[in-house]
């Protein structure tokens, strides 16, 4: 099978876990995931199969949509609620923030700015993901890397309460689609785990809030929780993540491993994967002459003369078709040439 499959990754997966589980449902190997989600995220994860992990990097490059619950006064040393506390606030510099100062602390990191990796990703330094050298105990000194925050947008009010309350989806995402995707999960299913069964056991005053963010690959939304609190003098984590877009796939489309599983058994997943030419859409469309398909099959250059369209203003760049319709990739013009040299080429080959 070749093409791809928006997979919504439950919470308690990890991304190599999704693929793992989905090359033994699908009795395939060759795949691949586009970009990692920490365990205790969820939402869109799309996963290439076949001919289309040749893809996977120009899916991680666009931008991503999230939804997210913060908890303002802790922080964690994973910036999430599943990590060992830091620090906390004092319950009178909680009572002192209003509701208007936390939503301008939020919308202030609006546009650019410079982050800091957590430690708990999966960036490399020395030949190493920094969250091995985490497990390890340890703590290196990491670089800034410059993000863009594309929008936000405030969706509940900020809630005051002790961190026993728990998050109530209805209260945050009233109508979002991560309280839809509540009542499609098989709760059979789940691996995930109260976070109160783990690193956090102090019943500690807080502050909640969700907003949505839309941003650019590398950002990491942990972070900027972590760099909101820091803003206000509080501390910051994440109580609750989903990404609800990447690229062209949006939640509302994915599906979970179990209806993967159901489709693959009634026959019908394939009819559940995207072509690769769906990430080009946007692009113009060229078609080889028939006695040139030929030419196709070794990734060779393509000249004017090849395609059926007359050109006369170049597009650059393209998605070929053989003479019989079948996509096979995406091609750039050469300056100053009367031909197009092969980018990213879909062909299996024998």
């Amino acid at each position: 099978m070749n093409g791809i499959v928006n997979i919504y990754k439950e919470r308690g997966y990890t991304s190599h876990d999704v693929i793992a589980r989905l090359r033994g449902i699908t009795r395939q190997r060759k795949m691949g995931h586009t970009g990692t989600l920490d365990p205790d995220a969820e939402g869109v994860l799309p996963v290439c199969l076949g001919t289309a992990t040749r893809v996977c990097d120009i899916i991680t490059d666009h931008s991503k949509c999230y939804e997210v619950a913060m908890i303002l006064g802790i922080g964690t040393d994973s910036q999430d609620v599943t990590g060992e506390m830091t620090g906390h606030a004092e319950t009178s510099l909680l009572e002192g923030l209003t509701d208007d100062k936390i939503k301008k602390a939020i919308m202030d990191f609006t546009g650019e700015y410079d982050q800091l990796p957590p430690m708990y990703s999966a960036v490399r330094m020395g030949g190493q993901r920094l969250y091995e050298i985490a497990r390890a105990g340890k703590e290196i000194e990491r670089k800034p890397r410059r993000v863009s925050i594309d929008r936000i947008e405030i969706v509940s009010e900020p809630i005051r309460g002790r961190l026993s309350d728990g998050t109530q989806v209805e209260r945050f995402f009233d109508n979002s689609k991560l309280k839809a995707m509540e009542k499609r999960i098989d709760t059979a299913d789940r691996r995930f785990e109260r976070y109160t069964e783990g690193g956090i056991s102090e019943d500690l005053p807080v502050i909640r809030i969700a907003f949505k963010v839309e941003c650019s690959k590398g950002t990491y939304i942990r972070s900027l929780c972590s760099d909101i609190g820091d803003s206000l003098g509080v501390y910051g984590c994440v109580e609750r993540l989903m990404r609800t877009r990447v690229n062209i796939f949006d939640i509302d489309d994915a599906i979970t491993l179990a209806e993967a599983e159901q489709y693959i058994a009634d026959g019908s997943f394939e009819s559940r994967l995207y072509g690769a030419e769906a990430l080009f859409a946007g692009m113009e469309r060229l078609d080889v002459k028939e006695k040139y398909d030929d030419l196709l099959q070794n990734g060779n250059q393509l000249y004017y003369r090849h395609f059926k369209q007359y050109i006369t203003t170049p597009p650059t760049p393209v998605r070929v078709y053989s003479s019989q319709g079948e996509f096979l990739g995406i091609y750039e013009h050469v300056e100053g040439r009367s031909k197009y040299t092969p980018v990213k080429v879909f062909i299996e080959k024998d």
